[in-house]
C-alpha cells in the first residue's frame, strides 16, 4: 500500500524528467544532394545549431579549387522532412596551411583554419544562429598573423555581438571600434583586410 502511494505522488514529476531527457531527432536527409556536383565531403558535425530539437549537419565540401564550410538546417514540417537548401557558407582557403577544423561549444560552431602563404593567417571564427537574422551570425573571430622580417606578431580579436576589437602588435596592445551590425556567415570580412587595418 505505502509503495503505491509513493508511486502516485510520483508520477506528476516523472513526466517532466522524461522530456528534460528527449535527444534532437536525426532527420534521413540525403546531404550531397545539398552539395555542388562531384563534391567530397572531407569534414562532418551533427549538432542541433539552432534549437529546434533536430539534428543540423555542418560538411566541409571540397570540389576541384572550391571549399566551403556549409550549414544544413533539419526541418521537420509533418508532411516531409530533410535539409534547406543551403542558406550559410563560409568560402574556405582551396588550399590551407593546415587543414580546417570545426566544432561546436555548446550553442557556438568554432571553425579555425590556418590561410595564406608566406604570409600566413591562424583564423578562428566563433558563430550562432540567430532567428530575428535568420542565419548564423558571425559573433566574434581572432586572427593571429606571426611575425616577419620586417614586423611583430599581430594579434585581433573582435567581439562582433558589442563591436569590441583588440590589436596586439608585438607588446603594444590597442582597443578600437568596429561595427556592430549582424554579419552572416556567407558575408565574413576576408582576415588579410582586416589585418591590413592595423591602428
Amino acid at each position: 500500500m505505502t509503495r503505491c502511494f509513493l508511486l502516485v505522488l510520483l508520477l506528476p514529476f516523472a513526466a517532466p524528467l522524461a522530456a528534460e531527457r528527449v535527444q534532437p531527432a536525426s532527420i534521413p536527409g540525403n546531404v550531397e544532394a545539398h552539395l555542388p556536383e562531384g563534391a567530397v565531403v572531407s569534414r562532418r558535425l551533427d549538432h542541433d545549431l539552432d534549437g529546434d530539437g533536430l539534428i543540423d549537419v555542418v560538411v566541409i565540401s571540397d570540389v576541384a579549387d572550391h571549399r566551403r564550410l556549409i550549414v544544413l538546417r533539419a526541418f521537420n514540417d509533418e508532411v516531409e522532412a530533410g535539409f534547406r537548401h543551403p542558406e550559410d557558407a563560409l568560402e574556405l582557403d582551396p588550399v590551407p596551411m593546415e587543414g580546417t577544423e570545426a566544432r561546436v561549444d555548446g550553442d557556438v560552431l568554432v571553425v579555425e583554419e590556418t590561410t595564406g602563404g608566406t604570409v600566413h593567417a591562424e583564423v578562428r571564427w566563433r558563430f550562432r544562429w540567430d532567428p530575428g537574422l535568420g542565419a548564423m551570425r558571425l559573433i566574434g573571430d581572432d586572427i593571429r598573423s606571426p611575425p616577419t622580417a620586417e614586423r611583430d606578431a599581430i594579434v585581433v580579436s573582435t567581439n562582433r555581438l558589442t563591436g569590441r576589437q583588440v590589436w596586439t602588435i608585438g607588446a603594444m596592445t590597442r582597443e578600437t571600434r568596429v561595427d556592430g551590425a549582424p554579419i552572416r556567415m556567407a558575408d565574413v570580412p576576408d582576415p588579410f583586410l582586416t589585418l591590413s587595418r592595423k591602428p
